[in-house]
């Protein structure tokens, strides 16, 4: 096989989005990051081998691209040249010096979109704006296209959230927001607002407002990665899958939301303890939730249970995160939302304890990437987080008002506790930093500070407030303090479409 004749600088953005996708990848599955720029491309290209070998036999182009590299695979200085780490210039033979080949450009991008998109078909569906990079062959057949049958902005993003980004790592760009979701919702960064709040005894408190979501919650966030995977096992496969949850009923509600708006005919599967509210539960019902009930006080209910529970072996379960459909990220993106407010405490209500512990993660991923360049989505300063005290807002009462934040089983609970004495010890947090459990007087003063204000949420959603309360005595007067309010549980969510023809 001869070598490719045509030799392209690669343009910035396609080597943000290429390099944003491998260091996704690394943090998915829970590998160091490489010290050092030169490490860091060292152990890309590492990557790159073990994927065409892992590959090669099922794609036909990964095949010719195995075969041109041979047995040795794609070297480091094609990968530097490729990243532009060589430097400006012309080599000997007059190539550029960073440029790239026909085969590694469409190696990278066939890795970064998990061998979907070759370096054509990324530049057409992702980067329009670089259509003059076309390899010869697209460029001809782009001449006799007509220019309007492109992707327009809205197709593109639309791409971008229900096609790659449901079978490869997200872009993380915050210039490409994805949520709230197009093209029903108009995506923005951040997604929700943060604002000054006047709590008593305290100077400098802000809250952060997850009640702006479709549906309320700030589970719409999870909701929505649930639906893309869906949707998109769905038209892989010709069939979709159901899903099941223990849930207090918010959940269900997000999930089963946006799994009717992205047009998924997966149906959750909720599984709740009897006495439930019968609004909550109607409202469940009229989405499209099957729901069913079991004791969950008599003991912990395993997958193999909920199975059970839910009359569907093949149900796919969401309680403990173990999915037949793996990548789904819930809170990544409100996780960098939270810290670039750059808090002194920031409180959270805990329940499932996934979003407290997604953030957490987030400041240690971001202290371990400090020497290179980190998430694009991430503004805060690392010095200034690893000093915040985050503290997670919980209850040990059946009978509590924080009923969305009770459970009389947390099998992962001492894990999470865990991870937060980990992150002390190493002062990747604040040392303050601790899950502590409210007590009902304070619920009582939240809920009514609250009211005053005009805040949408429900006890649950406010339950950092209330802790904030508890903690008065411990917390400077004067210390930036962010409050993250979960929100309030809205029963019939409408789409944007049905909520215009309901006002004419």
């Amino acid at each position: 096989m001869g070598r490719p004749k045509i030799s392209k600088v690669i343009p910035e953005d396609v080597r943000n989005y290429l390099t944003s996708a491998y260091k996704n990848k690394i943090s998915n599955n829970n590998d160091s990051p490489a010290k050092g720029k030169t490490g860091r491309y060292r152990a890309f290209t590492k990557a790159l081998n073990e994927y065409l070998i892992q590959k090669a036999d099922t794609n036909d182009k990964l095949a010719d691209i195995a075969e041109y590299f041979g047995i040795k695979g794609i070297g480091e200085e094609t990968i530097f040249s490729a990243f532009s780490l060589k430097g400006r210039g012309k080599n000997q033979d007059g190539r550029e010096r960073d440029a790239a080949s026909k085969y590694t450009r469409d190696l990278l991008c066939l890795f970064a979109s998990n061998g979907h998109f070759d370096w054509d078909k990324t530049l057409t569906k992702l980067f329009p704006d670089h259509l003059d990079q076309l390899d010869s062959s697209a460029r001809q057949l782009l001449e006799g296209i007509d220019k309007k049958a492109l992707p327009s902005s809205t197709e593109r993003d639309f791409v971008r959230t229900t096609f790659i980004e449901a079978d490869v790592p997200k872009l993380n760009n915050p210039d490409y927001p994805v949520f709230p979701p197009a093209p029903w919702f108009t995506p923005a960064w951040p997604a929700t607002p943060t604002f000054p709040i006047q709590v008593p005894g305290f100077l400098d408190v802000y809250l952060k407002d997850e009640s702006a979501n479709p549906t309320g919650l700030h589970k719409d966030r999870m909701a929505w990665e649930i639906a893309k995977k869906a949707k998109y096992f769905e038209d892989q496969h010709g069939h979709g899958r159901d899903f099941s949850l223990i849930t207090s009923g918010g959940a269900a509600i997000s999930i089963q939301f946006f799994l009717n708006l992205i047009g998924a005919s997966s149906t959750l599967r909720a599984v709740v303890h009897p006495g439930m509210d019968d609004a909550l539960k109607e409202a469940m019902v009229k989405l499209g939730c099957l729901v069913f009930e079991a004791d969950l006080k008599a003991k912990e209910l395993t997958q193999a249970d909920i199975r059970q529970a839910t009359d569907n072996k093949n149900v796919i379960d969401l309680t403990y995160r173990t999915t037949d459909i793996p990548g789904i990220e819930y809170y990544d993106w409100l996780s960098c939302e939270i810290l670039n407010s750059e808090p002194d405490y920031c409180f959270i209500p805990f329940g499932t304890g996934e979003l407290y512990t997604n953030v957490l993660r987030f400041v240690q991923k971001a202290y371990h990437e400090r020497f290179f360049q980190c998430d694009l989505r991430l503004k805060a300063n690392i010095d200034r987080l690893t000093k915040c005290h985050f503290l997670g807002a919980t209850t040990d009462r059946a009978d509590s008002k924080l009923t969305k934040l009770f459970a009389y089983h947390r099998p992962l609970y001492e894990n999470h506790k865990g991870l937060v004495k980990k992150l002390r010890s190493d002062e990747i947090i604040g040392s303050s930093s601790s899950i502590e459990v409210v007590r009902e007087r304070y619920v009582d003063e939240a809920i009514d500070i609250a009211a005053t204000l005009g805040i949408n949420c429900e006890p649950s959603g406010i339950a950092g407030l209330a802790l904030l309360l508890q903690m008065k005595k411990k917390v400077n007067v004067s210390a930036k303090i962010l409050i993250v309010n979960t929100g309030r549980t809205n029963l019939h969510p409408l789409p944007p479409s049905s909520k215009k023809s309901n006002k004419s």
